[in-house]
């Protein structure tokens, strides 16, 4: 294999590899809202069928939970909007780096708004974390108290 058809077959797996990073991008971002809204509802299921009387101590792990699951669907909804942007600015820059407005040789670095995207992506995860943990103390807790009384 000669050095170019090296190349060839390297830009071939890059760009698998790129449409494959996008696909689990849009299926994580699916996933969390998907998870941080279907755990909402199960808590008000929960509320509603299980224990009907909550432990007026436990109140502040619920809401905090909900206030955490409010902030994951909103995270998830901006890095949305932003991954619209990064993606026309990289654009952008392809048809400025084709046209010779930028030097061949730089590499385009992931713009601002990719760069918030992922920041976003990493928050949505870890409040969604955090905000199962505070729904699990407060099942926890209000199912101990139904089983003692």
């Amino acid at each position: 294999m000669d050095n170019e058809q090296y190349k060839e077959s390297l830009l071939e797996e890059r760009k698998s590899l790129i449409f494959a990073m996008l696909e689990q991008s849009k299926s994580f971002d699916r996933w969390i809202l998907t998870l941080a809204a279907g755990t909402f509802g199960l808590s008000l299921v929960f509320i509603h069928q299980i224990v009907r009387d909550i432990e007026p101590v436990t109140l502040g792990f619920l809401v905090t939970a909900w206030i955490l699951f409010a902030l994951s669907i909103l995270s998830t909804l901006l890095s949305f909007l932003l991954s619209q942007e990064s993606h026309y600015k990289q654009i952008k820059d392809i048809h400025e780096l084709l046209k010779g407005e930028i030097d061949p040789s730089d590499e385009l670095p992931l713009n601002i708004y990719g760069r918030f995207t992922k920041r976003l992506n990493y928050c949505s995860m870890s409040t969604f974390l955090i905000g199962v943990a505070f729904l699990i103390t407060f099942a926890t807790l209000n199912l101990l108290s139904v089983k003692g009384a």
